[in-house]
């Protein structure tokens, strides 16, 4: 049905909704419950069930100012959405363009409606800290060797908060696969379906993996189910995602060739392999590229990390691969210290903000083969990660010292970690106030103690994104960069443009 709205200001907007037969009245809205949510470029993108939705700049503007825990009216929905974007042109009227707004995202399942008289908050009396506490100590007891007494949710803390906690910090694979039938059934059906939608994935994994072992190309398949398989012994406990998979930077073109041959398009704007300049430097600047087809997404890597000095190249992590087991066939990974090394490094480019991430480091750490195959001391941000697992999770037994000093170090960005994880969504702010955005990645780089070359090699990043390289055709960089720059520079000022800034 198509949702509608009485205008004007005072009135009190309306949805039709199926499951209840009835015109409800829209006062106050929650968050609905979102698989995901990834914020880029002033736009939005949300998972809701197994449905991708693309939300605009309003739209956006609209979900971060309703509370992850809690509900917001709309009269201070469309203050903010006023102080965000500004009035618009006449006859148009804000209160009435927001309001349609946010009925569309009612009917596209993104928020929900609290009515009034009815609990406007989900697990009101639980404190969002509090209900993050519980999910740790429900991973805490996940990880520990011996389970004890079963896991039951602390008194006061209601089902709901709980499982949208645990589907906001990606661990209801996790919990589920450890914890069973002690988890609320809200969690478990979660786990059902992410299991289920995980099936075509595993089939999209071998069919590309058979198709690069027939051109000869060699390929790493690294987090995900390969991840679930290697530190938690089940190819399911991490849920539902996409596919990363690494193959050597001069195989890049050939593995690019096999995957469009098969049917997979670039989900988004990069540029044509080939002799260009523009492919060229997205080659050194960047380090993936994302594929489509059906609803199994493909991160093809050339480098595992965005800052090349930060962690082994291709070769070197060949030779020391492992196999896990996927769907009953074997699939080459990361050997185990790579694998921690690796998952620490994604942790703390992510700032922490999810425990999916951190109880897979505390896998890893406590895995005996991880410190067998330690080659090499671990950086700055990876320590960090380390002791940050420590710290939420508990250090395991028979821990090396390297853990127990990295949970001494790491008290510094405790503070920070909660803050991130109470709302662990990425900010639009980042994508709107100019240059915060790419100072926030160089933070990562800057614990990771990596060389200068990195950081310039971050900000050509930005200068030069993909979009602004796919259409040069040149060979010289003389011609090609300088139209890239003025391209980009103009784009920059169009988004100041759209946010009502002015240059001093």
């Amino acid at each position: 049905m198509t949702p509608s709205c009485e205008r004007g200001i005072g009135h009190t907007c309306h949805v039709y909704t199926p499951d209840h037969a009835r015109w409800r009245p829209v006062v106050r809205v929650v968050r609905a419950q979102l698989r995901d949510l990834y914020v880029e470029a002033d736009r939005s993108v949300a998972m809701v069930g197994e449905n991708v939705v693309v939300l605009s700049e309003v739209a956006t503007s609209i979900l971060s100012a309703v509370p992850a825990e809690g509900s917001a009216q709309l009269a201070y929905i469309v203050d903010f959405v006023v102080a965000e974007h500004g009035e618009p042109p006449p006859p148009a009227n804000a209160e009435s363009l927001t309001r349609r707004q946010v009925l569309d995202l009612v009917a596209h399942r993104v928020l929900d409606i609290a009515t009034e008289g009815t609990d406007a908050q989900p697990g009101m009396g639980n404190s969002p800290e509090q209900v993050l506490a519980v999910v740790q100590d429900a991973l805490r007891r996940a990880l520990a060797s011996q389970h004890g007494s079963p896991w039951t949710l602390a008194p006061g803390i209601s089902e709901r908060a709980f499982a949208q906690a645990v589907q906001r910090q990606r661990v209801t694979s996790q919990l589920v696969t450890r914890l069973g039938d002690t988890l609320p059934a809200e969690v478990r059906a979660h786990h059902a379906a992410l299991t289920t939608a995980s099936d075509g994935t595993a089939r999209d994994l071998h069919q590309v993996l058979e198709l690069f072992t027939a051109a000869g190309v060699r390929v790493l398949v690294f987090k995900g189910m390969a991840l679930a398989a290697q530190a938690w012994g089940d190819e399911t406990a991490r849920g539902f995602g996409d596919l990363d998979l690494l193959v050597s930077p001069p195989d890049l073109e050939r593995a690019h060739h096999v995957l469009r041959e098969a049917g997979w398009r670039t989900s988004n704007v990069y540029p044509t392999p080939g002799p260009s300049w523009g492919w060229r430097q997205f080659c050194r600047s960047e380090c993936e590229m994302t594929f489509q087809r059906g609803r199994t997404d493909i991160d093809l890597h050339w480098h595992a990390l965005p800052a090349r000095g930060a962690f082994p190249e291709f070769e070197e992590l060949w030779a020391r691969r492992e196999n896990v087991n996927i769907r009953g066939r074997r699939v080459p990974t990361f050997g185990f210290f790579d694998a921690l090394a690796h998952s620490a490094s994604h942790s703390a480019k992510d700032h922490w903000r999810w425990l999916r991430g951190i109880a897979d480091v505390h896998r890893l750490m406590s895995d005996p083969r991880t410190w067998a195959a330690a080659d090499r001391p671990l950086r700055g941000d990876q320590l960090l990660t380390l002791g940050v697992a420590a710290q939420l999770l508990g250090i395991p037994d028979g821990s090396p010292r390297v853990v127990i000093d990295a949970a001494r170090a790491c008290q510094r960005v405790l503070p920070r970690v909660q803050i991130v994880q109470l709302m662990p969504e990425r900010s639009s702010a980042q994508d709107w106030v100019p240059g915060r955005g790419t100072l926030e990645t160089m933070t990562p780089l800057w614990h990771a103690r990596v060389r200068p070359q990195e950081f310039v090699r971050r900000l050509s990043s930005s200068a030069m994104p993909p979009w602004a390289l796919a259409e040069e055709t040149s060979v010289h960089a003389y011609t090609a960069a300088p139209r890239v720059l003025l391209l980009r520079a103009s784009e920059v000022g169009r988004r100041i443009r759209q946010r009502g800034l002015r240059l001093l």
